[in-house]
């Protein structure tokens, strides 16, 4: 059986032609490491469930799994540096090597670092084939085998569970809102201050990590329901915060005054998708503005955010993205490969986007614990130059940035996560 790519996975391939557009998940177990041992287990767990064999028929716009021989090798890592160093280290360059698809591929490829009497165990894989949920319910099932928790090696995956088009219900409601808010999300565009680009060919990715500790992170959920506002609001009014002296030139800008991020949105459950068996990608997302003045404070900033995902709740305004592909994927290919990379910083000029992933609500829906650690990671693609991917395990918040290095340099991300850190302990002072 073949299935048709749905949209997203079409503008995957057109920004994996830009930069390899790939992502990283990284869990600790909490056993020693058996290196043979592993290997077997993962290739016969992605053998089992058919994820092997990918090939991708970009002119029919369809995929297939053919299933046979993974014959993976796991990487083993040397700890010349500290654990986080090595992992900063291999996840920027695993962001950065793009995925063999001539012909049939295996879209995973695995990484350890050993601690002795537990280990870190990476999985990078092709964004197309898959959304962190889908991700980390496959690690779960890896790790549950590891420990011999489960001998189950297959879940029954669908692998083809259908475009957006044949998914999504129509909902008048929703279209309403689209049309009714579709000018206004033209004039924030239109107003807001575009990052530099050194080089727009330099698709080049740097990856920077961050971790908050659990009194820091409850400190955090205190804050946003005293003030009102989801944790998803306060994580945008944090990075536009952090970002804006970095954008202190929008201030002698006529029109161009406002700072934009954006934040991605899992759709499976308006789509109705099974979260459990469907091993795909069903993402959108929205983006939100301000103009972050100097008399702004944080909490004033993060109910203005909240007042603008209201309405894009209200009308699923996050859908409305699916759309955009459809019509920004045949624009760009009308443009020459210089021009594409020109596209979105120049019509969708964001300076940085969030992934949020609370691992406690997929992990543990079986009744499984958490596990010791867990890090995320996704490459900027051409889109947005920095992206902070939060992850919540165990009451602890960890922050994987991925960031466009001809927009950002290291020391702008020290600058950035300097701010955020600042912000964030000022909540946990002003708490006590």
């Amino acid at each position: 059986m073949e299935n048709r790519l749905n949209i997203f996975q079409r503008t995957v391939l057109v920004w994996n032609d830009m930069h390899p557009y790939n992502a990283v998940h990284i869990v600790k177990i909490q056993q020693p490491l058996n290196l043979p041992e592993l290997e077997i287990m993962i290739n016969s767990y992605l053998e089992d469930n058919q994820l092997t064999g990918l090939e991708i028929d970009r002119r029919k716009n369809r995929y297939y799994y053919h299933g046979g021989a993974a014959n993976l090798k796991i990487t083993a890592l040397e700890k010349s540096e500290g654990t986080t160093e090595t992992l900063i280290r291999e996840v920027r360059d695993q962001l950065n090597q793009p995925f063999n698809q001539g012909g049939e591929m295996t879209p995973f490829r695995f990484f350890v670092i050993d601690q002795e009497d537990s280990f870190y165990l990476g999985l990078v894989y092709f964004h197309l084939v898959a959304g962190a949920d889908s991700i980390i319910l496959l690690l779960k099932d890896l790790v549950n085998l590891y420990l011999k928790k489960s001998s189950d090696r297959g879940r029954e995956l669908e692998r083809y569970p259908g475009t957006y088009r044949q998914l999504m219900p129509f909902r008048f409601h929703d279209l309403i809102g689209w049309l009714r808010t579709f000018p206004g999300q033209i004039t924030r565009m239109r107003s807001s201050f575009r990052p530099r680009y050194s080089d727009y060919s330099d698709t080049e990715n740097g990856f920077h990590f961050l971790s908050l500790q659990a009194s820091e992170f409850i400190s955090l959920k205190k804050t946003a329901a005293l003030w009102k506002v989801t944790i998803n609001d306060l994580f945008l009014a944090l990075l536009l915060m952090a970002i804006s002296p970095l954008a202190e030139k929008r201030r002698q800008s006529k029109r161009r005054k406002n700072i934009s991020v954006a934040s991605i949105a899992n759709i499976r459950k308006d789509l109705s998708v099974d979260r459990s068996r469907t091993f795909s990608i069903f993402l959108g997302y929205f983006s939100v503005s301000h103009h972050v003045s100097e008399e702004t404070t944080l909490g004033k900033l993060a109910k203005a955010i909240n007042v603008q995902t209201r309405e894009i709740k209200k009308y699923r305004v996050y859908l409305r993205s699916i759309l955009e592909q459809y019509l920004a994927l045949p624009l760009l290919s009308l443009f020459s490969g210089q021009r594409q990379l020109k596209f979105y910083p120049k019509y969708y000029p964001l300076w940085a986007g969030i992934t949020n992933v609370n691992l406690e609500t997929i992990w543990d829906e079986a009744g499984d614990n958490s596990p010791a650690d867990y890090i995320r990671a996704v490459s900027t693609g051409p889109v947005c130059p920095l992206v902070f991917s939060f992850t919540t395990v165990n009451e602890t918040l960890n922050i994987g940035i991925s960031y466009r290095t001809a927009v950002y340099s290291a020391e702008d991300i020290e600058f950035i996560t300097g701010n955020f850190s600042k912000y964030i302990q000022t909540m946990v002072t002003k708490l006590k």
